[in-house]
């Protein structure tokens, strides 16, 4: 034992350590636990508190903050709100105390200032909050007390949500292959339908429901939910029965992903949740970030306005920049046509777009689950550039962008009918060619964004189309080592 911290009243405690020594506490969380502790460094010093219902602990076992709000039940520690620093946490409360009735309150886990909070009239035994709408910035939450889905702020996003299954209000879990948490409780799951709005079923082993015997009487919890194989999507262990044999049983999802995440076990606050997972009622592990909030990818528009955008999972086209998409080539004109795609577009996975803009401007790109937009996989083969340039072979040519001229709404890439670049007032396209790749029928515009982490080795020939990292094709012929990027991934080519 390192300590020991006893409470004698809200006002008043000790910490016992192992020497001997006694410390007296001004405050104590007593009164304050719930059905569960949950484990993360929320002050950034590098080691982690206890939280402990409406209370928490220091890692030396003295008060980090107490509510008041007392005793409760379910309780979730991550970055729920993104924008903000640092982490939040939030909780649904069984009893009625001092500063209010039951309900649920979202609170700073450094200091325990009340964010946001909804009373009700009778014990609130369920609760969960999590990132569920991928589109939406921060992180939703229901419980026990009503049907309502409501926001960080307390505002109804959606009122008579109640899931399928007589679901309980316990569980998030990474299983449809986007960053999104989808809703998991007793023994169905749902994702959240960007497209429309609302809650709708997975599919589990071909069927409806979680296979599996449940444990804890009403609340149905697995023996334990969490990145046990590794690949970031997240498994629902249950149990079953054969006769006289026990048996556990792995419920593990088999939706591709577009994302390439680490191991979440490599998340501190993750990996002590999910050890104290099966400490009294079981509560599910969260990330001590946000996961759509990391993927965001952040691109500042250069000098000329132009630029090109590449991600290797599907994202939103931001407002406030307009994004093409390359629709055709006219191999009697050597043109290229654009076609604008409208703000909140997602942009599918592995395509590359145009982007026009104010110099200077950031904007950034979130991962979308909504329904693709038509952005052609057509790639232009070269690079934007903007200063004074001459051709110093017959092997490199150039293109001017221009407005389409027959189409208000359309680009062009234009070829230079003497292949100079005679000034630097519009972005050009320098494209190298070959006899085998000439210019009119090859273009493929250099990826902004790349994977970052390789994923796998190769001793064999890649297969077609795969990229350098700084975006060019190379076929099957090309002798190449080094790093490939091969649909989203990345492959060392020994």
């Amino acid at each position: 034992m390192r300590w020991l911290h006893r409470g004698t009243g809200a006002n008043s405690g000790t910490v016992t350590y192992a020497n001997g020594s006694v410390k007296n506490l001004s405050t104590s969380v007593y009164g304050e636990g719930c059905h569960w502790i949950s484990i993360g460094d929320v002050t950034g010093d590098g080691r982690q508190e206890i939280h402990y219902g409406s209370g928490a602990l220091k890692p030396d076992g003295t008060t980090l903050y107490r509510t008041g709000l007392g005793h409760g039940d379910a309780m979730h520690l991550s970055d729920f709100i993104p924008s903000r620093p640092g982490l939040e946490l939030f909780m649904v409360h069984e009893e009625k105390s001092s500063n209010g009735n039951y309900g649920s309150d979202l609170r700073d886990a450094a200091t325990g200032s009340i964010l946001m909070r909804k009373t009700a009239g009778a014990d609130t035994g369920r609760g969960i909050m999590a990132h569920f709408n991928p589109e939406a910035d921060d992180a939703y939450w229901q419980h026990s007390a009503d049907n309502n889905l409501y926001d960080t702020s307390g505002n109804v996003i959606a009122s008579d949500v109640t899931h399928g299954g007589g679901a309980g209000l316990s569980f998030r879990v990474f299983w449809n292959g986007d960053l999104a948490d989808d809703f998991y409780g007793k023994n169905i799951l749902e994702y959240w339908n960007a497209d429309n709005n609302a809650f709708w079923r997975l599919q589990i082993n071909g069927g409806n429901y979680v296979y599996g015997n449940y444990n804890n009487s009403s609340k149905q919890n697995p023996c334990v939910s969490g990145d046990l194989l590794g690949d970031w999507r997240e498994e629902i262990v249950t149990w079953d029965q054969s006769g006289s044999d026990y048996r556990l049983v792995i419920n593990a999802t088999s939706h591709e992903t577009d994302y390439l995440v680490p191991h979440l076990m490599d998340d501190y606050a993750y990996r002590a949740q999910l050890i104290s997972q099966n400490d009294c009622y079981n509560q599910p592990p969260h990330l001590s970030c946000d996961l759509i909030h990391e993927y965001t990818r952040q691109l500042t528009i250069p000098a000329g306005g132009w630029t090109a955008f590449y991600a290797p999972y599907p994202v939103s086209v931001p407002a406030g920049v307009t994004a093409y998409s390359v629709t055709g080539v006219n191999a009697t004109t050597h043109t290229l046509k654009l076609t604008a795609l409208a703000a909140g577009a997602t942009i599918p996975a592995n395509a590359a777009v145009v982007i026009n803009g104010t110099a200077g401007q950031t904007v950034a790109f979130r991962p979308s689950t909504k329904s693709a937009a038509n952005v052609l996989r057509t790639y232009l083969r070269g690079d934007l550039v903007t200063q004074k340039l001459t051709s110093n072979s017959t092997s490199v040519v150039f293109y001017q962008l221009q407005p389409h001229p027959n189409n208000a709404n359309a680009l062009i890439f234009r070829r230079v009918n003497n292949d100079t670049m005679q000034d630097a007032a519009t972005p050009w396209l320098q494209v190298t060619t070959s006899a085998s790749i000439p210019a009119i029928d090859h273009y493929w515009l250099s990826a902004s964004q790349i994977p970052t982490a390789i994923t796998e080795t190769a001793d064999e020939a890649i297969p077609v189309p795969s990229y350098s990292v700084d975006g060019r094709a190379i076929s099957e012929d090309q002798p190449h080592k080094g790093i490939v990027v091969r649909q989203g991934r990345k492959i060392l080519k020994r």
